[in-house]
């Protein structure tokens, strides 16, 4: 488990196998932008979790 920015995470690209979003996309501004970070982090063929069941307003 690592902390950072959700914008600019403090990792080298592709550099995990699975990341987890876990209701953390309504705080977002700009959401696109959050998942298109944690893409960069994954590695080829990776695993991205997203969780969020609050609305985005």
């Amino acid at each position: 488990m690592r902390h950072g920015d959700m914008y600019q995470l403090p990792v080298d690209d592709a550099d995990f196998d699975i990341a987890t979003l876990h209701l953390v996309l309504h705080y977002a501004d700009d959401p696109t932008a959050v998942i298109q970070e944690a893409a960069r982090a994954m590695a080829p063929g990776g695993r991205l979790v997203i969780v969020d069941f609050a609305p985005h307003e």
